[in-house]
């Protein structure tokens, strides 16, 4: 048996390292494996923490804040009303703001809307007056405040194009101002 190391039986050399084969530890693919699970549990811990939310001058919706002004607005404007019901640590709810109100088409959809965002931890009342049970909601309104459409639950762009397309359509339905 030959003395150089690349020769001898106790060193591996398929995978082209030079590293003795007993000293090596666990394998190759479990190393990788726990890299994975590593990884993954850092990504959920940001989802969870809120690191990955979008900055707030991310959206381009042009949100109002103020509940009172926005159906001060809608009512002189003759536009609908978009409440949309959100929470710091909903999860669904940065998801939105991040995919779905980040987009210009978001804002072109809501561009004849007053669109209205509420935090359901800072105003409790508003929340207990249209009866909030999960966040994110989102309640349609025509231009003198009446309900016309509701949604519980993230959605796409696509999906929430097509609830502001529904509540629309009952805007314009006879029995919408009755």
């Amino acid at each position: 048996m030959s003395e150089h190391p690349r020769e001898s039986s106790q060193y591996d050399a398929t995978d082209g390292s030079c590293s003795p084969a007993s000293s090596r530890g666990p394998s190759r693919g479990a190393g990788k494996f726990l890299l994975l699970i590593a990884a993954g549990l850092v990504i959920i811990w940001f989802l969870v923490n809120g690191r990955t939310s979008a900055p707030a001058d991310a959206s381009m919706v042009a949100w109002v804040h103020d509940y009172d002004q926005a159906l001060a607005t809608a009512r002189e404007k003759n536009q609908p009303v978009l409440l949309a019901f959100k929470a710091s640590w909903c999860g669904p709810c940065r998801i939105m703001d991040m995919e779905v109100f980040s987009k210009d088409a978001a804002a072109k959809a809501l561009s004849d809307w007053v669109p209205v965002s509420i935090d359901v931890d800072k105003q409790r009342e508003l929340a207990r007056r249209y009866r909030i049970s999960g966040v994110p909601t989102f309640i349609a309104l025509s231009p003198d405040g009446k309900e016309l459409a509701q949604a519980v639950g993230g959605m796409s762009l696509q999906e929430f194009a097509q609830f502001l397309a529904s509540a629309e359509q009952q805007l314009s339905s006879p029995t919408a101002h009755q």
